[in-house]
């Protein structure tokens, strides 16, 4: 038999509101600390791949700026490397290499 809310004394009746308000409060609290989890973990995604690119970036840089290496550099060899193929062997736009040297010439 359910008692009607009038019928239960005030001390129980305080507990009951009590309870009540503490499970509300508990479930509240899971929330925004499931809310925060989930932000934590967005923002972590986001530093990982903010990270890569910027490596990435950095990388590249460093690389067209090394010596010997420049962009323009890069895709004229590009261009180069194709013509000459298709020629009979000349680099004539090339400097010539000089001959090895020998070992006693190098002190060994």
């Amino acid at each position: 038999m359910i008692r009607p809310m009038a019928a239960v004394p005030p001390t129980q009746r305080t507990e009951l509101q009590d309870r009540s308000t503490a499970n509300a409060e508990r479930q509240r609290a899971v929330r925004r600390r499931d809310a925060a989890l989930a932000r934590v973990v967005a923002a972590r995604r986001w530093v990982i791949v903010a990270a890569a690119g910027l490596s990435a970036g950095f990388a590249g840089l460093v690389y067209a700026l090394a010596p010997g290496h420049t962009l323009g550099s890069a895709r004229a060899a590009t261009g180069r490397q194709l013509s000459s193929s298709g020629a009979s062997g000349s680099r004539s736009g090339q400097p010539a290499m000089p001959a090895p040297a020998s070992a006693s010439a190098l002190g060994l």
